[in-house]
């Protein structure tokens, strides 16, 4: 399975004028166990799936399996790709 290079939409978040906006591509894992329970992580923001920013020189599929093996601590297969955002900040 390969990660796709997209143009991404904007899903979350409006521009506002006089912010200068970064992009920082990140990946994300909806992650479940053999009892179908999903990982979620909890940070002093709330509750998040598995994941984060891409390295730089850093596929997205590799950036996906070292963020779910650095937070949820375990390797993962990547079965399906089924969504993609931007979220502003």
């Amino acid at each position: 399975m390969s990660l796709k290079q997209r143009v991404p939409i904007n899903e979350f978040g409006i521009k506002q004028a006089g912010i200068e906006y970064v992009d920082r591509p990140s990946v994300h894992a909806i992650a479940k166990n053999n009892e179908n329970q999903i990982a979620v992580i909890e940070t002093r923001n709330g509750y998040f799936l598995p994941g984060g920013g891409i390295d730089i020189g850093e596929s997205a599929l590799d950036a996906l399996k070292r963020e779910i093996i650095q937070e949820i601590g375990c390797q993962a297969s990547i079965l399906l790709e089924i969504s993609e955002a931007i979220e502003l900040y």
